[in-house]
């Protein structure tokens, strides 16, 4: 039952709504005794949802107050199937719960399906008198991220759509409101879509070209007054995102200061624009700055880094007051890269509350590991990450990793714990590759393998060098070559 979807969705929901969630069940499910005993069990596992205590035979027993049986199978099946029938009816009535939170509250969704329920009940004069108030929030509202667009679309076409039964209301604005914001949001998102695609396009080269994302700036003053083009920050950032990435693609211009314009705009418009799109034109800036850096531009080693301390003082990089293990250790990484390590350090600590409490102390460690690696102290390196596990595939990658590449700098070559740690990591990586291919689980495993070939005393020198640069995906190659050098 630990995999059921119930259990997945209740990990990610806090807990004063798994509270309020019980109240629901009580208010409109409180004759179902056993779906009520189920949640009452589940709640007690909270937040992670992960004890063995839910496993079927436990939580049978305490539920049914009797065994589930091991034995006939068919009996034990269906015994376990009206568990799990509860399950979904529970599952069933949390998705109700959610609709009856978000109907609840006074929002643009809700207003939506009010909309709707007057349309088809062929309520008119209500239908109309509601009209007047989307329109209202349609004025008062500005929308800061694509989403917000979208709903500003629907809401004015419902609110100014010329529907037959209603021509009796006419409205002098009617249809021109409407066209304006559905252009505005076909090219904010068609902008956006670009420049996702140009970005592929940089980070991958090689791949199979698709034209299916090419738009070209000049298409939006066929379709929007130049002055709402000037005046709307999405469209200003995309625009000019969408202008940076595909010169660069093109190799016209690799000059740092058309990519500082653009930061410069984003800064200038920042307070305009939702974190969820902050959060996304970061990213687009990030990738950019990385294809830059992998052409050996080192100039924007310093860039990035001062991007992510901008991205940090905005809140970028939070999702409901919580930074990622992998943003944190992202941030970490960029400024060691930069040379800012005593920043990184500061960061390291002062950050770590922002973390999972969960992982907090573990992910802290890593951090400071990443730190301590680039200033070469190798032992303390060791010292902090021996016997660490993480629950994530990225921080035990790095963790590893990391560990293996003191050892050798340390000449701990030929300790059979090292030559251990490394076939451990080989399995591990293995194992993660057979239930989820990605390119950076191949890229470590290409360098596992190599390295568990330079422990073993691989005899040519040469053909392992050949290797090294032969592989597509390597991490950490400029370090392989360099310890075979050595």
């Amino acid at each position: 039952m630990k995999k059921s979807k119930l259990l997945s969705v209740l990990r990610k929901m806090k807990p004063e709504e798994i509270d309020r969630f019980g109240d629901f069940l009580q208010q409109h499910h409180k004759k179902d005794k056993t779906a009520q005993r189920i949640f009452q069990y589940v709640r007690a596992y909270r937040p992670d949802f992960a004890d063995d205590n839910l496993a079927a035979d436990c939580m049978y027993k305490k539920v049914y107050r009797e065994p589930l049986p091991l034995a006939p199978p068919d009996l034990r099946r269906n015994k376990l199937k009206i568990l799990q029938n509860k399950f979904s009816d529970l599952m069933g009535w949390l998705e109700d719960f959610f609709w009856h939170q978000k109907i609840s509250a006074d929002s643009l969704e809700r207003d939506l399906i009010w909309s709707t329920i007057l349309m088809e009940h062929e309520m008119h004069p209500e239908l109309s008198k509601h009209r007047v108030k989307l329109k209202k929030k349609i004025e008062e509202n500005t929308p800061q991220d694509v989403s917000g667009h979208l709903k500003q679309l629907i809401v004015s076409y419902l609110a100014n759509h010329p529907f037959p039964e209603l021509i009796q209301y006419p409205d002098p604005k009617l249809l021109p409101d409407f066209i304006v914001h559905l252009d505005s949001f076909y090219a904010i998102i068609r902008l956006k879509l670009a420049c996702e695609m140009a970005t592929r396009k940089l980070v991958k080269p090689d791949a199979e070209a698709n034209t299916a994302g090419d738009f070209q700036v000049e298409h939006l003053r066929a379709l929007l007054p130049f002055p709402y083009i000037q005046n709307n920050p999405l469209v200003i950032m995309y625009a000019a995102l969408l202008a940076l990435i595909t010169d660069n693609i093109e190799r016209k211009n690799k000059k740092t200061n058309k990519y500082q314009k653009v930061e410069a705009l984003f800064r200038t418009n920042i307070d305009q624009i939702a974190p969820e799109e902050r959060y996304a034109i970061i990213v687009f800036l990030q990738n950019y700055a990385a294809s830059e850096i992998r052409s050996g531009n080192t100039t924007y080693l310093i860039i990035l880094h001062n991007l992510n301390v901008f991205g940090l003082e905005h809140g970028a990089f939070k999702k409901e007051g919580v930074l990622s293990a992998n943003h944190y250790t992202n941030i970490i990484n960029t400024a060691c890269k930069a040379d800012a390590l005593d920043w990184a350090w500061d960061f390291a600590e002062a950050y770590s509350s922002h973390l999972d409490p969960a992982v907090q102390e573990k992910i802290m460690k890593l951090g400071k590991a990443i730190i301590l690696f680039e200033k070469k102290d190798y032992a303390a390196v060791t010292s902090i990450l021996q016997g660490q596990h993480f629950p994530d595939t990225h921080s035990e990658i790095r963790s590893r990793s990391m560990y293996l590449r003191s050892a050798w700098e340390l000449n701990q070559h030929q300790e059979d714990y090292i030559l251990s740690a490394c076939l451990a990591f080989e399995q591990y990586l293995i194992t993660r590759d057979k239930k989820h291919k990605s390119d950076i689980v191949t890229a470590t495993l290409n360098f596992v393998r190599i390295l568990k070939k330079m422990f073993l005393g691989h005899k040519n020198k040469l053909k392992l060098i050949a290797e090294i640069k032969a592989h597509e995906l390597l991490y950490f190659r400029a370090w392989l070559l360099e310890k075979l050098k050595d």
